[in-house]
């Protein structure tokens, strides 16, 4: 059973351990419109995501549990947008990118880069308008 967040139209999920991060994309993504939850635990990630069926997950690539994630949610094909942040450190940038998220930002994230994305991502998701 998916339950949305409130039933708002448009919620996202941000999976990082890092608090300046998740507070930075929860102020970013409220102040764009979209609600935003905050998990920690990468493992309980794929539970929230069934339960809130975000339609936008934000998670931290430079896990190796981030990039697992990445790649599962991307398996499931559930129309979900993914953005993923990496500063591609011990691991190649390319593991990323093969899992086809639908963006990659550097880490630390450029916040004005990032808001310009979900500027462009709100116009192609916009929830249609009841008549």
């Amino acid at each position: 059973m998916h339950t949305n967040f409130i039933e708002h139209p448009q919620i996202a999920l941000v999976v990082t351990r890092d608090a300046v991060n998740s507070l930075s994309l929860v102020w970013l993504l409220s102040g764009c419109g979209v609600p935003a939850l905050v998990i920690t635990d990468f493992d309980a990630a794929p539970q929230m995501v069934e339960r809130f069926d975000p339609h936008l997950v934000v998670l931290d690539a430079d896990e190796a549990d981030g990039r697992a994630l990445l790649k599962d949610l991307r398996e499931q094909a559930a129309g979900r947008s993914l953005i993923a942040f990496t500063s591609a450190g011990d691991f190649s940038l390319d593991e990323v990118a093969a899992q086809r998220p639908d963006a990659i930002f550097g880490n630390p994230i450029d916040l004005d880069d990032l808001r310009n994305w979900l500027i462009q991502w709100q116009a192609h998701h916009a929830p249609p308008i009841a008549a």
